[in-house]
């Protein structure tokens, strides 16, 4: 390993964007989810919703018409351009996946050949492999299942302390903390609910381990922000969404300099 470093990236594909005009606003790029898995880039789509946005305020300004009515020309040349044929052409291909490798190779592999092929909506069905549904979050129903202790061989594979130290983040120790939560929800949902619906996913989904459940018999929330990447999991994968995250001071952060 010479240099790591974790970003949150927008997977659901075409299925999954958000309305790309509202009141006052336009939304592109990754904000919009345009991420083309297949390919794992976005910065040509990026570049692109950034051009028809900036036709459809040109048009705006023209007018001097800032309607939903007339933004809703973004969408409309969002759809009509190649960017959309791009992702609409791969928009199954990340679901594929959820059912295991074996299983996301086949069928990736028969979107590949039939671009856009939705295994659900034309009913094909392969031997032992059922329709994708869209990921979502469940609460657990049932306790949950021990996991056996991963341990990285270091050379390979790492573990989160490895990693860490490899990307060169840096925070001032007394600074305000830049990851915001109330008292009272760490209290009844950090600390309650979600520990009985989701056995606290923040511990394992941060990359950088600036959550940490604490304290027996009493527990307690404990965070390392000076670890922490800027990736934005926390925020995104928060299953309640009282994480929120904030700047940091300046020149904190990843320290990348060979990538």
């Amino acid at each position: 390993m010479i240099e790591a470093g974790a970003r949150t990236i927008s997977s659901g594909g075409i299925d999954t964007m958000p309305p790309l005009s509202g009141p006052g606003f336009l939304v592109t790029g990754e904000s919009a989810g345009m991420v083309n898995m297949q390919r794992h880039k976005g910065i040509h789509l990026a570049m692109k919703s950034g051009i028809l946005a900036a036709e459809t305020l040109f048009e705006a300004l023209l007018h001097d018409d800032f309607s939903d009515v007339r933004l809703k020309g973004y969408s409309e040349r969002f759809r009509n351009s190649w960017a959309y044929e791009e992702l609409h052409a791969a928009r199954n291909y990340r679901n594929a996946f959820d059912k295991g490798l074996y299983a996301g190779l086949v069928q990736a592999g028969l979107q590949l050949s039939f671009p856009g092929l939705s295994l659900k909506k034309n009913q094909i069905s392969l031997p032992g492999l059922d329709p994708i549904p869209v990921p979502g979050i469940k609460k657990r129903t049932t306790a949950s299942p021990v996991i056996p202790e991963f341990r990285a061989d270091g050379r390979l594979t790492f573990s989160k302390e490895q990693s860490l130290y490899h990307s060169g983040t840096m925070h001032e120790e007394n600074q305000p903390c830049h990851l915001r939560l109330r008292a009272e929800d760490i209290a009844e949902i950090c600390l309650k609910t979600c520990t009985v619906e989701f056995a606290n996913p923040c511990q394992h989904f941060c990359p950088a381990g600036v959550y940490e459940i604490t304290g027996n018999p009493v527990p307690a929330l404990r965070l390392n922000p000076s670890n922490c990447l800027h990736c934005k999991t926390c925020e995104v994968a928060d299953p309640y969404a009282v994480i929120t995250w904030t700047a940091p001071e300046g020149g904190g952060g990843p320290g990348y300099k060979l990538s």
